[in-house]
């Protein structure tokens, strides 16, 4: 029985290309932990999945499985290929909470390469948001907070907007939180304190949190004790955790202040050297550039 099967390997070998018998040799020579990592490379290079026709987003790491393999230490102190999640699930979530809250479109038309500047000041926020999102990306400890507020219409939101944009092409968790429809949600279970929490972590603990019209009036009324409580809960937890936060206001830091120093002086020191106050100019209101008195 040896000798026959012995015959047949040696036949098999004998049948192999040069190249296939260079390929054996190879992989004969290779070490365990060689072995293991050609195994996770094949893993990697081989494995397909089809999340990408559910949002969109094309990862050329994990060829939208969600998973990549990579070696590991078992609880034998062992090397072993372990599959763990890839980074564009975070981007994945990212798109998920950016199709629920409308935002999706904006995401796609608001960049920093189609913003006008065409006035001092308008290359002055620009700068601004182009220099906090580097140094964010980058893990600055510096840059914790832009902060947009002032004239409506000036194209604060286009900017955040492109900041946003760049955090989820960077695989960065990224959340939007337009203010009037988010405090309402929230203080819809403020007396659930567990509900309350879970929404408050949900927007403390991602990667970047951009709130949109901080404070906002409804119907010209001025902000409820809840609305200030709720304000501050959220900055105060990214203040807290140094995450970087974006905040759009039709407010300044000044009236935010005026409000609740609390909240808006966290929000100064955070956004320190990252903070523009735009000067109320209906001319500055690129969505009335098309009126004309006749």
């Amino acid at each position: 029985m040896f000798d026959e099967s012995y015959e047949a390997l040696m036949n098999l070998m004998a049948s192999l290309t040069d190249e296939m018998k260079a390929e054996v040799e190879k992989l004969r020579a290779l070490t365990p932990h060689e072995r293991l990592q050609e195994e996770v490379d094949y893993f990697n290079a081989t494995t397909h999945g089809t999340l990408n026709e559910q949002d969109g987003w094309d990862c050329p790491t994990c060829h939208n499985s969600g998973y990549i393999a990579r070696i590991g230490i078992n609880k034998h102190g062992e090397e072993e290929m372990q599959h763990v999640r890839c980074k564009c699930m975070k981007v994945r979530k990212s798109i998920r909470a950016l199709k629920a809250s409308g935002l999706e479109d904006e995401v796609k038309r608001c960049r920093f390469d189609n913003y006008e500047t065409t006035e001092p000041w308008q290359a002055r926020l620009k700068e601004t948001a182009q220099a906090f999102t580097k140094a964010a990306l980058e893990d600055n400890s510096e840059a914790h907070c832009l902060f947009f507020g002032g004239q409506s219409g000036a194209g604060k939101s286009h900017l955040c907007t492109a900041v946003f944009r760049e955090f989820l092409l960077a695989n960065r968790l990224a959340r939007y939180a337009q203010w009037v429809g988010t405090a309402q949600g929230i203080k819809a279970v403020a007396n659930d304190a567990e509900a309350y929490k879970a929404a408050i972590d949900e927007l403390a603990e991602c990667d970047l949190l951009y709130i949109d019209d901080l404070l906002k009036p409804v119907n010209n009324a001025a902000p409820t004790a809840a609305d200030v409580r709720l304000a501050y809960d959220i900055i105060n937890r990214r203040y807290v955790r140094h995450k970087p936060t974006i905040v759009s206001s039709e407010l300044t830091s000044g009236e935010i202040i005026d409000i609740d120093e609390a909240t808006g002086g966290r929000i100064v020191e955070m956004a320190a050297g990252y903070t523009i106050n735009i000067k109320r100019d209906r001319t500055r209101n690129y969505r009335l550039r098309s009126t004309m008195e006749v």
